[in-house]
Order: C-alpha cells, then sequence, then structure tokens
C-alpha cells in the first residue's frame, strides 16, 4: 500500500543554520501522529514543510529532499484544499473578524458548524482568549475535512478538558475519514490517543517534577489589590478580587479557557478598565501571551541588549536561556521567541514581573529551566505572578489561585 505521507532526505537550513537534516517519515491514512521535540528542535518548522508553507510563503529557507503528501507536493496538496494547517499562533491565521465570518470565508454555514459554540459566533476575534481562538480553529480546520490535519502545540493554548476533547474529535476523525493527523505536543497523556509517536531528538518527558518554587518569606509587600475589579465594554470580567503578593514571592493563577486570566493580568499591569484599589511598591514587566514576537526583527543580541539593565554579558545570558544571539528574532520558533522573553524580563531588572501562560511552546527541559529561573529572580526579591491552565505546572507554586469565571479563590 503507498503511504499517503512520504518525507525522503529532507534538509532545512535558514541563515546557515540546520534546523533538519535528512529527515524521513512515511505515515499512514487514517492515523494520529505524535511529534515531539525539545524546543526549538524543527516540528513547527517541519510542519510548514509539509503544509506547504515552507518554501512557497516563508522566504529565506533553503528546502531539500522530496514531500509527497497524498501523491501531490505540498504546496499542491494545499491548493487541492487536502491540507489544514493550525498554527501554534491563533492569530496570525484570522481573516474574518468574527467567528461567523470566518466560517462563511470557507464556505460553511451555521447549520453545518453544530460544533462551534454559538455563544461565540458574533464575538470580535479580539475578544475570544487564546484558548477559545485556539479551539475554534481546530474546529474549522475539522469542518473543511481535509485529509492531512497539522495541529501545531494545542497544549499552549489548552486546558486539560478542552485538549481531551479536542484529541479525542482528532482521533476519532483520522479513524473515520481515512486521514492523517499529526500533533506537535509536550503533555505526557498525549501518547494514549497517538498510533505513531516521532521524535525530533532525545527530547525528555517529566523531567521537570518535584521542583518546588520557595519563596522570601520575610519580604515586604510588593502587590496590593483589594475589592479590584476589571471589565470590557461595560461587562463585568474579574469580579472583585483582594489579592496580596510579597516581594520574592511566585504566585500562580490556574484558570481554564476563557476564564479572564489575561484580562486579570492587564489590570495588574495598567489597570486600565479596572476599579478598587491597586498598590504597587516597584515597576512591572509584562510578557504578554500575544503576540508572542512583540519585539522587533532584529539579532536576538540586539534585543536583549536593548534591555540590559543588568549590565550582564550578552553571550551568557543567551547560552543560559538556550538562544542564539546571531538569530533574527522572527527565525525564532514561538517556544525559543517565548525563551526570548523570559530573558528580556530577566535583563529588565525590574520588581515585579508578570508572566501570561510562561509555558507555551516549552519542553519540559525548558520548563526546568524556567522554575530555576524563576527562584533565582524570587531569591533576589523580585515577585513573580504566572497565570497557567496547566495545573502540573501550577504546582510548583507555593501560592496557587483558580480563576473560575471571574472569580479568584486561594487553592489548598
Amino acid at each position: 500500500m503507498i503511504k499517503k505521507v512520504i518525507v525522503s532526505n529532507l534538509s532545512v537550513k535558514i541563515n546557515k543554520k540546520t534546523i533538519l537534516k535528512n529527515f524521513n517519515l512515511e505515515l499512514d491514512s487514517g492515523s494520529l501522529v505524535l511529534l515531539r521535540g525539545s524546543t526549538g528542535s524543527g516540528k513547527t518548522t517541519l510542519l510548514r514543510v509539509l503544509s506547504g508553507l515552507i518554501p512557497e510563503f516563508y522566504r529565506g529557507f533553503q528546502v531539500s529532499g522530496e514531500v509527497k503528501v497524498f501523491e501531490y507536493p505540498p504546496i499542491q496538496a494545499l491548493r487541492k484544499a487536502l491540507i489544514t494547517y493550525v498554527p501554534q499562533d491563533p492569530y496570525s491565521y484570522f481573516i474574518g473578524s468574527t467567528p461567523r465570518e470566518e466560517l462563511s470565508l470557507f464556505g460553511l454555514h451555521i447549520n453545518q458548524s453544530s460544533i462551534i459554540d454559538n455563544n461565540l459566533l458574533d464575538k470580535s476575534m479580539h475578544e475570544l482568549s487564546d484558548g477559545q481562538l485556539y479551539l475554534f480553529l481546530v474546529k474549522l480546520a475539522y469542518l473543511q475535512k481535509a485529509k492531512l490535519l497539522l495541529l501545531d502545540e494545542p497544549t499552549s493554548h489548552l486546558d486539560e478538558s478542552t485538549y481531551n476533547y479536542v484529541m479525542g474529535l482528532m482521533k476519532n476523525y483520522a479513524e473515520a475519514s481515512d486521514s492523517i493527523v499529526i500533533v506537535v505536543d509536550h503533555r505526557d497523556d498525549a501518547a494514549k490517543y497517538a498510533d505513531y509517536i516521532v521524535k525530533l531528538d532525545n527530547v525528555q518527558d517529566n523531567c521537570y517534577e518535584g521542583l518546588p518554587l520557595v519563596r522570601n518569606k520575610h519580604g515586604d509587600t510588593a502587590l496590593v489589590l483589594e475589592n479590584y475589579s476589571c471589565f470590557h465594554d461595560g461587562q463585568i470580567i474579574i469580579n472583585p478580587i483582594s489579592l496580596e503578593v510579597k516581594r520574592g514571592e511566585a504566585v500562580a493563577i490556574y484558570g481554564a479557557n476563557g476564564s479572564g486570566k489575561t484580562t486579570l493580568m492587564w489590570g495588574i499591569a495598567c489597570s486600565i478598565n479596572c476599579k478598587g484599589t491597586r498598590r504597587l511598591s516597584g515597576k512591572v514587566f509584562i510578557i504578554p501571551q500575544t503576540p508572542i514576537y512583540w519585539f522587533d526583527n532584529v539579532p536576538v543580541a540586539e534585543i536583549l541588549q536593548k534591555f540590559n539593565k543588568r549590565k550582564e554579558n550578552i553571550k551568557s545570558v543567551a547560552e543560559r536561556f538556550g538562544l542564539d544571539e546571531n538569530l533574527m528574532s522572527y527565525n525564532l520558533s514561538i517556544g525559543k521567541a517565548r525563551l526570548l522573553s523570559l530573558a528580556l524580563a530577566y535583563l529588565s531588572n525590574k520588581e515585579i514581573i508578570l508572566i501570561d501562560e510562561p509555558t507555551i511552546g516549552l519542553d519540559c527541559n525548558s520548563k526546568k529551566s524556567l522554575l530555576e529561573t524563576i527562584q533565582k529572580l524570587i531569591d533576589e526579591g523580585i515577585s513573580i505572578i504566572i497565570t497557567t491552565h496547566n495545573m502540573k505546572f501550577a504546582l510548583n507554586f507555593e501560592r496557587r489561585y483558580n480563576l473560575n469565571k471571574g472569580t479568584l479563590v486561594e487553592m489548598e
């Protein structure tokens, strides 16, 4: 039987840097494939090659070898609507201004799309949370009935319940439609859905467990919120809350997709569209969930130097965060771009650091490095607040809160 996806001796380079070398892969239809690799190992690059986006739309890549998708070169398969690619950054995908408009652009009508949440159909894309956007993208891909579905890092965007729903949906789709679904994922339990697991390198699993953060118990107060609430278009998103964070303390705010985590983080950072008491004893540095690439497209070393209030050796900082100092920032994988953001937060020397979903695109070794960096920062008296939909990651924090439908409750 002819394999439906064939990759022979694929090599990909950019700016003389090798991303993939002599990679080979053959896949049967009717299967869900789990693609794994360390941060920056080339997972997203491989999906973009399979989807026809590289080298047709992403210029500067040197590609050699042969790739066939259902017997066509990828760009032809894409034009024949045989391929759907769900990118890691959902904001880079949409054309329509609302989900209803996006469905219409793809020739899909509401009566065909019962799996789409009707409450979200007419909301602006900018009103939807990152997780809601990604889930809509996955459902849109499902409705297009492509023969090859490529999902880049659903773990980074979806809470556990939604993630299991998506993986079950994709597993059933692959089997029922005799299609192939390739999922890039770092989550430990993703393997139970997979027919095949493909590793691009010797990536480790479960390597960041058992690293609880230890706070400075004698720190002064860094942040106080009292009877603090936040709004959007006149609608309350964050109910009145109270929160106190000490210097040298790390706090995790856990919540499902659409629970209001990002709204709260921006409310802490700048108090726009919020009311109540907010007191800060230092300057704030916020790492947003989106956009991922919020910095200039210049060499990594130049960006690091621009933020270097600590006057540290740039080469040493780049090595510590696993970054190639000579690479242009927009050529970084999303995971590497996330590490660059963390490096900039470190170099900024601000007293309070807010990180919205810090684990986007990170393998377990990178998560371990992230926790080690957070520990170093709180040892210096810096206060850290993170949001996450990953309870396993949140358990590393001594103080944890659950944000559910705008209500914040401390967890035991």
